[in-house]
Formats: structure tokens, C-alpha cells, sequence
């Protein structure tokens, strides 16, 4: 079980010692005849509440520790008991390859029992697409534009989606897309009206 560390940084009152080195307090005289202290004392230093709820937290925490030292000393004994009979034994050989505490890599789980499949943009993935761009500008040269992977075939497909402020502008232009060994080309029917922004999905 976590346990949150308690604050350390209580401060004691510190009484300003030119002024006085004792307390000092006014008598209030309330309405129905009692006598109230008002703390008039001139401090340097105003000291923390220390009080019921501190004391629980305290407490709290103490409890805690209590309660992990008992499960401790029960499983302790459970485990005495397991290696008597090679219990533990035969535990220990079916998790031989489990991690204790699982770690990630790249994101991904791993105890140790499987191997893991890590994606990058440098591989398909397991779906088998890859992302070309990501609303990136598309730069065309007489209408074409070409943009160059080695991870790209002739019987390829692509899927391009234009950005919501340039796609009424890619409309115009009637833009189609080709696969080939190696790369993708958009063609341009007409010259784009502005410059063009796409996303641009492969599949292998």
C-alpha cells in the first residue's frame, strides 16, 4: 500500500522579543457575563495548527503501517507453509518467464510472457497502412505533386484526406491519386488555388 508522507514543516510561534518576551492577552467581557482572551501578542513568527485532524492523520498512517506489518507476517507464514509442500516451487517454474512488475516499451505492456509489436512510422502496421502525412503541405511542380517512400507499390492504395480549410480549394483543382513502386503522385486537373493540405493514409 502507498503511503503519503505526512507534512514536516510545522512552525512554533515566535514571539517578537522587542516588544515583549511573554504573551500577552486583552480580557473581553462578553454579553452574558463571561470573560473571553483576545491574543495580542506581537509575533515574528506565527506558528502552525497542530490539532484533532493532524493527530487522525498521524494516526491514520500509523494504523497503516500496523496493517501492512500484519498481512507481511501472514504471508510469511503462508509461504512457510507452501515450501514445506512445493507449493512455491512449482509456482516459481510456471512464472519462471513473468516480470514481478510489468514494464512498458514504447507503450506498450510487457511481463515477459509474450513478445510485443512495436509500431513506428518507419514500419507497416499491423493493420498493414502506414501514415505518408499527416496535414502536411503538398508541394505540386506543373500540376503533379510526388512524394517518395520505399514502402509504397504499384498495387498500393491511398487514401488522402485534404484539410477542412483547403479541401473546397483540392475540390477545384480535381485532384486524383496513383500508386507506384516507390512512391505516390496526386495530379491536378487544374492549378491549385492555394496551397494544399492533406493527410495521406497507405495501404500495402
Amino acid at each position: 500500500m502507498a503511503i503519503t508522507k505526512l507534512p514536516v514543516n510545522f512552525k512554533d510561534d515566535v514571539i517578537d522579543t522587542s516588544v515583549s518576551d511573554k504573551r500577552r492577552y486583552n480580557l473581553i467581557t462578553n454579553s452574558d457575563g463571561t470573560t473571553s482572551l483576545e491574543d495580542v501578542t506581537m509575533y515574528e513568527q506565527i506558528g502552525s495548527d497542530f490539532g484533532a485532524e493532524q493527530v487522525n492523520q498521524t494516526n491514520g498512517k500509523v494504523n497503516e503501517l500496523i496493517d501492512d506489518s500484519v498481512a507481511t507476517k501472514e504471508l510469511i507464514e503462508t509461504l512457510k507453509t507452501e515450501i514445506k509442500d512445493g507449493t512455491v516451487i512449482a509456482k516459481k517454474a510456471e512464472n519462471a518467464d513473468k516480470l514481478t512488475t510489468p514494464r512498458k516499451i514504447n507503450g506498450v505492456n510487457f511481463d515477459g510472457t509474450k513478445d510485443v509489436e512495436i509500431e513506428d512510422n518507419t514500419k507497416v502496421s499491423k493493420d498493414n497502412f502506414f501514415k505518408l502525412s499527416n496535414k502536411q503541405l503538398l508541394s505540386f511542380a506543373e500540376n503533379v505533386c510526388t512524394i517518395l517512400d520505399e514502402r509504397i507499390t504499384k498495387d498500393s492504395l491511398a487514401d488522402v484526406y485534404f484539410t477542412t480549410d483547403t479541401i473546397l480549394s483540392a475540390e477545384k483543382a480535381v485532384i486524383t491519386v496513383e500508386t507506384y513502386d516507390g512512391y505516390v503522385q496526386l495530379n491536378a486537373e487544374n492549378a491549385p488555388e492555394q496551397a494544399i493540405k492533406a493527410s495521406i493514409k497507405i495501404f500495402v
